[in-house]
């Protein structure tokens, strides 16, 4: 095999970064219920600072490099249709999420019932994002 052959593109490098950034914040949803669900509500409220910084980093940095990405000439016109789509349909999603974390990341904000529903609520929606983009857009960038 080529050394060329074993080095893996920018693209799939992404990928493979992001996939872990997911994981990372699945694990600190974990810590935000699992937070909640014992009354340690200041615990609850610092996990949802680090899964604010985290999702926003990961956010900011997923939108500048499919920015740089769609303008490349050699990406293939299939992932940069996905990419499109992507940025267009997540836009709702993105802001919902960061609303979400703007709120309840306050040092005064109240965790009850009304933040266990929004939490669940943009839960969801974060869960089939990730799905939709490993499972899509992900795929691609490694195959590119």
């Amino acid at each position: 095999m080529a050394l060329f052959g074993l080095i893996k593109s920018k693209e799939h490098k992404l990928a493979t970064k992001w996939e872990k950034e997911h994981v990372a914040l699945v694990e600190l949803a974990g810590k935000i219920i699992a937070a909640y669900a014992s009354g340690d509500t200041a615990l609850a409220k610092l996990e949802i600072k680090k899964m604010g910084k985290a999702a926003s980093e990961h956010v900011m940095n997923e939108d500048l490099e499919f920015m740089k990405l769609e303008k490349k000439a050699k990406l293939d016109d299939k992932t940069k249709a996905k990419i499109q789509e992507f940025q267009k349909t997540f836009k709702k999603d993105k802001l919902a999420l960061l609303s979400f974390l703007a709120k309840y990341g306050q040092d005064d904000s109240v965790l009850d019932g009304e933040f266990f529903d929004d939490f669940n609520t943009i839960i969801e929606v974060v869960s089939d994002r990730i799905k939709y983009e490993e499972e899509n857009l992900y795929k691609l960038m490694k195959d590119n």
